[in-house]
């Protein structure tokens, strides 16, 4: 259904044909990135306006998230390390 979205946004549902290789992380991850990646290959098929509507449905704009850095004095970016009184 993630990867169908791009499509259903613009009407075009059977209308190009794909095919996807995944190399990596996770399936919510490796979603998420080819969904991205049929949008932005979708741009160059369509108007500006239907461009317009992708950007607006988000579908153009990546996940800016981040892991964290592990801090120093910590064990990971956020856990500390265990209270020892003694």
């Amino acid at each position: 259904d993630q990867l169908l979205y791009p499509f259903k946004v613009l009407d075009r549902v059977n209308l190009f044909d794909i095919n996807v290789v995944y190399d990596g992380i996770g399936f919510t991850s490796q979603s998420i990135a080819t969904r991205l990646a049929i949008s932005k290959a979708l741009c160059s098929f369509i108007s500006s306006k239907e461009v317009e509507y992708l950007r607006l449905a988000g579908l153009l704009t990546e996940d800016a998230r981040r892991k964290e850095r592990k801090q120093p004095g910590k064990r990971n970016a956020r856990r500390k390390y265990k209270f020892r009184k003694r």
